[in-house]
This record gives C-alpha cells, sequence and structure tokens, in this order.
C-alpha cells in the first residue's frame, strides 16, 4: 500500500463524510417541509451517497492518479474498493451519520409535543 493510495483512502473518508452531510441536509429540508423522507427513501438516498463514492474514488481512472499504469491495470473496481485502508472507518462514519439523524430537530414529526 503506497502512501498515494492511502491518500486516496483519506479523501474517500472525507468525501463520503460530505455527502452523507448532504443527505442530513436532504433530510432536514424534507421535515421542514412538512414531508419527512421514509426509512426506506433514507437509505436509498445513503446507498446513493456510498455508491457515489465508490465511483468516484474507486475506478480506473483514480487508481491512474494515485498508481503506475501497469499497476492500476491489474486491479478492477470491486476489488480496489474491497482493498480500501478504511473500512471500520466508513462503518463510524456512517453510524454517527445514522446517530446524528436519531437526534430530534424542528419539524420532525417523532418529537412532536402533542399538548402544542
Amino acid at each position: 500500500m503506497s502512501m498515494l493510495t492511502i491518500l486516496r483512502d483519506t479523501a474517500a473518508l472525507f468525501e463520503l463524510e460530505l455527502e452523507l452531510q448532504r443527505v442530513r441536509e436532504k433530510q432536514l429540508r424534507a421535515f421542514h417541509e412538512g414531508r419527512p423522507m421514509e426509512a426506506a427513501e433514507l437509505k436509498e438516498v445513503e446507498a446513493q451517497a456510498i455508491d457515489k463514492v465508490k465511483r468516484q474514488f474507486y475506478c480506473h481512472q483514480t487508481r491512474l492518479a494515485f498508481m503506475p499504469a501497469e499497476e492500476a491495470d491489474k486491479v478492477t473496481d470491486p476489488a480496489d474498493y474491497q482493498g480500501r485502508q478504511y473500512a471500520d472507518t466508513e462503518f463510524s462514519i456512517l453510524d454517527a451519520h445514522r446517530r446524528i439523524l436519531s437526534q430530534p430537530c424542528a419539524g420532525d414529526p417523532r418529537f412532536v409535543d402533542p399538548d402544542a
């Protein structure tokens, strides 16, 4: 594992957090518009965010930027993604994202005061 590949994997983590932040912002907008996302829709949007990062950082074009061409040509996109350094950190980022989503916020129907 080269330092450049580690750098790429680290950049992918930052991008994943930014994508998940966009998911949380979309959920907040939905709350404020009075139509919160259902669990299935939220899960789909999260999966799309993860897939976007996967396609952006674990593809042949990106490998060419971080590896010699002969090495980049030997690795498939799925194998590249499976070989990433920080899969456990990705899990932690996703867990933190879901914990943030579970917190009460203005407009969240799960936390409406029935007496208000």
